[in-house]
């Protein structure tokens, strides 16, 4: 990429934004809902040793989670539901951003990195908005807490141990980077035991990876650090687990009427396998993928350099270069057909899920034939990083599913929420993974390979046709999310100027539209219904028929 392209990179990187923007201005229409209104009661009725102590003997014992809910609960539920999503995705947003820029680095790719990374977040994050399985961790406050949070929080993480060990710390400032991660990572994991499970296995991953493609001089202070991270994280699931309101939940949930859990291997294997293909053949997922394939595919065809030698081929290479091309071409048009196919209306979810799969087959084929034919070191070791990314997704996924069969009996959506941002982010290390294995081993010039080109103009083509539909969908939103918090509002100061008046015994209208749904399967509005006239202080609230 020239230089004199810097500004064309800066627009493309504002237009970019516009679905964030969006996550933003949708989430200011966010009121209490569902349990929100437990939690707020609790805050400001029991005080904070009373309050600690109901939740951590009574339903969980996630401690940074009760803290949080706490601490914010006094300034109001006018303020803080409406603000949370634009903090969260505000943390979700510099952490893709500042570790993109860091891959961007590491490839050594000379100019524009940061206007590049901006891209690559601005579309990851709007993958995530259309792959996410519901809405609820972007608009549900304490769904956000406790799903949303901590992964912002984690990627902010995983980059600052990213950075410290490119620099190549050392000493007491490696010390103490150590320290101050694994503290982050233990107050962290208080937020959610699930995700704490994930990130546990998405740093195990990654300490076995570095080991196999880490450098000596930045091994070291990689392990150091990952570790402190693993055992911040493994410390504070373990002090969750121990404290009895997980066992409390868990009990409660699982042997109620509602739901039945699974204890038995073979069972729980089954229906993990069952549920698992449900949620790959996603097809809103499915779609993220294929955004941030795309936009990996046309960034590492445009920014990456091939290897030094002839045009269009390794000198070594040459009599394989035409009959290469054709099968490279026939691989990746059968994944785009595969994944084009998916987005079929009414498709059942198993044929979604098998499309899906053989597209990504497809995909593993092609990259693996393109590093086994690029001599570099560094191709092969973007295919492996490839690989260990959807494996982690996948992992993650499974793992989601089976500790829901297992622990309480039912599978909760917003608990796949690292699973699905890891999902799409696995399409964006495909595509850039086949871009610059294709890069490196055909072209100097994209102009200089005319089928090269096609890959670039059909992969740009993907992007604005799902860029756009994205924008679309949530632009339909605002009308409705306008009118919910508007007549929430009002039902709120109604509520509020009666109970003043000496009223114990409120009788309100429904509303003409709840956020709920958009965001959610569950009417939350009824879910948090008999925590409502408490926290109002008043005997009960009732609805009009």
């Amino acid at each position: 990429m020239r230089p004199n392209q810097g500004p064309v990179l800066w627009l493309l990187a504002l237009l970019a934004s516009l679905p964030t923007l969006l996550i933003a201005y949708l989430g200011q229409f966010s009121r209490l809902m569902g349990d929100d209104w437990c939690f707020f009661n609790s805050a400001l009725h029991l005080g904070g040793r009373d309050y600690f102590s109901f939740w951590l003997n009574n339903w969980h014992s996630s401690l940074t989670y009760i803290a949080i809910h706490d601490i914010l609960a006094p300034l109001g539920p006018e303020y803080m539901p409406p603000i949370f999503p634009a903090i969260i995705f505000g943390l979700w947003l510099l952490g893709l951003v500042w570790l993109f820029f860091l891959v961007l680095r590491g490839l050594q790719l000379d100019a524009n990195r940061l206007p590049v990374a901006l891209i690559l977040a601005f579309l990851s994050l709007a993958a995530f908005v259309i792959g996410v399985y519901d809405w609820e961790p972007l608009y549900w406050y304490s769904a956000s807490i406790r799903h949303s949070l901590p992964v912002g929080i984690f990627l902010l993480v995983l980059a600052l141990f990213w950075e410290a060990a490119s620099r190549q710390c050392s000493g007491r400032r490696l010390a103490v980077l150590a320290a101050a991660g694994a503290a982050a990572c233990f107050v962290n994991a208080g937020l959610s035991q699930l995700q704490t499970i994930l990130q546990l296995i998405c740093l195990t991953l990654m300490l076995l990876a570095i080991r196999a493609l880490i450098d000596s001089p930045r091994r070291r202070p990689c392990l150091t650090l990952y570790s402190a991270g693993w055992v911040g994280n493994a410390a504070g699931l373990i002090v969750q687990l121990v404290l009895p309101g997980s066992a409390t939940r868990m009990s409660d949930m699982g042997t109620g009427a509602r739901y039945d859990q699974i204890r038995a291997l073979p069972e729980l294997l089954v229906e993990t396998v069952e549920t698992s293909a449900a949620f790959i053949g996603h097809q809103g997922n499915i779609a993220g993928f294929t955004l941030l394939f795309a936009a990996g595919l046309v960034a590492a065809l445009l920014l990456v350099k091939p290897i030094d030698g002839e045009p269009g081929r390794r000198p070594a290479a040459a009599k394989a270069g035409a009959g290469a091309r054709y099968w490279s071409a026939a691989l990746l048009f059968g994944a785009f057909a595969s994944l084009a196919l998916t987005q079929v209306a009414g498709l059942h979810f198993l044929a979604s899920a098998i499309l899906y799969i053989c597209a990504l087959i497809l995909l593993v084929v092609l990259a693996a034939r393109l590093a086994a034919a690029t001599s570099d070191f560094l191709s092969r070791r973007i295919f492996l990083a490839a690989l260990v990314g959807s494996a982690l997704a996948y992992s993650s996924l499974a793992l989601s599913i089976a500790v829901g069969h297992f622990s309480i009996g039912i599978i909760y959506e917003r608990t796949l929420t690292f699973a699905a941002l890891l999902s799409v982010l696995s399409g964006l290390a495909w595509g850039g993974c086949i871009g610059f294995l294709l890069r490196r081993r055909y072209s100097r010039t994209p102009g200089e390979a005319p089928w090269l080109r096609g890959v670039i103009g059909l992969g740009s083509l993907v992007l604005a046709l799902a860029y756009l539909s994205i924008v679309s969908m949530q632009a339909g939103l605002i009308p409705d999310f306008a009118t919910y918090a508007r007549e929430w509002d009002a039902r709120h100061q109604r509520i509020v100027r009666l109970r003043e008046g000496g009223e114990q015994v409120i009788t309100v209208t429904p509303y003409s539209y709840h956020m709920t749904q958009a965001i959610s399967p569950v009417d939350l509005e009824i879910v948090g219904w008999d925590c409502q006239p408490y926290y109002y202080g008043l005997e009960a609230i009732t609805m009009e028929p």
